[in-house]
């Protein structure tokens, strides 16, 4: 009878572990305000809209009229998310941490500090 309970309450907790390690994280999907200081042209902010499509990130920078930068990479870690686009001549990438619930921080070329706020919808 022990090795029974013992058995179903083992089963129970790896059922539970497989459920909770196969649920995607998507903190950093949506819609985000970011703000990176010191570059050689000034303060830059840019939005970033983030979409999960077929369990990957996509996603680009969108400006207010039809000037989009598409990430031609992305990075995923649990608390950190680093993405690539193309500037001008240039390559440069981007990379966010979770900081709160509604914020991020990170560096732009690992170089110019960056901070950002979820754009929440009403």
């Amino acid at each position: 009878m022990k090795q029974k309970i013992f058995l179903a309450a083992l089963l129970f907790s790896f059922t539970s572990f497989v459920v909770a390690v196969a649920a995607p994280k998507d903190y950093f999907v949506g819609k985000w305000d970011v703000m990176v200081y010191g570059t050689i042209g000034g303060d830059e902010q840019m939005i970033i809209e983030l979409k999960r499509v077929d369990g990957k990130l996509e996603g680009a920078i969108v400006g207010p009229t039809d000037d989009i930068k598409p990430f031609f990479k992305i990075e995923e870690k649990p608390d950190t998310v680093k993405v690539y686009f193309k500037h001008l001549f240039f390559k440069v990438n981007l990379q966010l941490g979770k900081k709160d619930d509604t914020h991020v921080t990170g560096l732009l070329q690992e170089k110019y500090e960056a901070k950002g706020v979820r754009i929440v919808k009403n």
